[in-house]
């Protein structure tokens, strides 16, 4: 849960400048199937938020929240 609450600070700049590269450590939560960072990751993928537009790696980081979050 860290590790997300780090990575939603630098993306939305809660207490520290935004840096949407350092947000990007949400891949470290969503490696390990935390279902709020797989959603952020999959944000960050579609937009292309700090890291290089992936459609198919949104899809992915999305399917992976979907399974985590809504069948649990």
């Amino acid at each position: 849960i860290g590790i997300v609450i780090l990575g939603y600070c630098y993306n939305n700049g809660i207490g520290i400048k935004i840096d949407n590269q350092k947000a990007f450590k949400y891949q470290n939560a969503a490696n390990l199937g935390d279902d709020v960072a797989q959603n952020n990751l999959a944000l960050m993928y579609e937009k292309g938020d700090g890291i290089a537009k992936d459609i198919n790696e949104a899809i992915y980081w999305y399917e992976n929240y979907q399974e985590n979050h809504f069948f649990k």
